[in-house]
């Protein structure tokens, strides 16, 4: 699974795309495309607070089933960097709020195995701090079955 945030001309485009994995448990998109749209799309400079994706107002991201799922996350390219402070998902069942206290949230963190993860439908939230005057700038994670 492969999740890209960046920059197109004047547009920022999330792009969601998950490959064949040989195991019991799968992560699919449920999206209709393979990009996720971020909410809020734009950010104001200096401004510190936290941006979701999901595929639309009703969509989540990604599904898990089959069962629990074991999988790796790897930040690429320039990685996940500042302003960019952490990355959660979380289940998607229309919680708010922080991204830490959205129902289910795990962090999501390089290269750190992310084991029994349930099988529910989930979205991404990131927080970020102090943006600076480029906005917030691509990020790419991709997903590997343990």
């Amino acid at each position: 699974m492969v999740l890209d945030w960046y920059k197109a001309g004047n547009l920022f485009l999330f792009e969601h795309y998950f490959p064949a994995v040989p195991i019991t448990a799968t992560m699919t998109t449920t999206c209709a495309s393979t990009y996720l749209v971020p909410n809020p799309s734009s950010v104001d400079q200096g401004s510190s607070g936290q941006v979701s994706f999901q595929c639309s107002a009703t969509d989540p991201a990604f599904t898990i089933s089959g069962g629990t799922l074991s999988a790796t996350p790897y930040f690429e390219a320039s990685g996940f960097a500042a302003p960019y402070t952490t990355l959660w998902i979380y289940q998607s069942d229309g919680s708010t709020g922080s991204c830490s206290s959205r129902t289910g949230a795990r962090q999501i963190e390089s290269g750190v195995t992310e084991a029994s993860i349930a099988p529910q439908s989930y979205n991404y939230c990131a927080e970020y701090a102090s943006v600076g005057a480029g906005g917030l700038p691509a990020f790419y994670v991709q997903w590997q079955a343990t």
